[in-house]
């Protein structure tokens, strides 16, 4: 777990590095992809990554907004889950329409994490999220020959 001026943040270290890693991988696997986060279950924002197209289509103050959208995933994801679970199930993705852009959520439950997308308006939501997961898949198969050594 890490520390900050004595302060327990409850994250390991090997959190941190496996989420900039996927948001990296993220970013690369389809051009219509502008912007991913990686927030913890808590809420808070592990990494992120834009283009820089991103700054230029939209009107960023990032210290208006800073790392409070975390925050805001968190709240959505669970009001969607409490409000459809009994019904429909648990959430896949949370997608919400823009005049200019997607944004989705996609819980990884496995990992305690949700991934955070801002997408061109004509983005394919199902060939992303099929893309996310399997790279997640794919990522998890790796760490797990790279423990057992196989």
């Amino acid at each position: 777990m890490i520390t900050f001026n004595g302060e327990f943040l409850g994250i390991h270290m090997d959190d941190i590095q496996f989420s900039r890693k996927i948001s990296e991988e993220v970013m690369n696997l389809d051009d219509a992809i502008l912007g991913v986060s990686v927030i913890g279950d808590t809420g808070k924002v592990l990494s992120s990554f834009s283009r820089e197209t991103l700054g230029n289509r939209f009107e960023l103050d990032r210290y208006k907004y800073n790392a409070n959208y975390g925050t805001w995933a968190k709240i959505i994801l669970t009001l969607v889950e409490q409000a459809s679970a009994s019904t429909f199930g648990p959430a896949n993705a949370v997608i919400t329409l823009h005049k200019g852009s997607i944004l989705m959520l996609i819980p990884i439950r496995s990992r305690q994490i949700m991934i955070g997308l801002v997408l061109m308006r004509s983005a394919n939501q199902e060939y992303v999220i099929s893309r996310v997961l399997d790279l997640l898949e794919e990522e998890s198969d790796r760490n797990e020959f790279e423990i057992h050594g196989t």
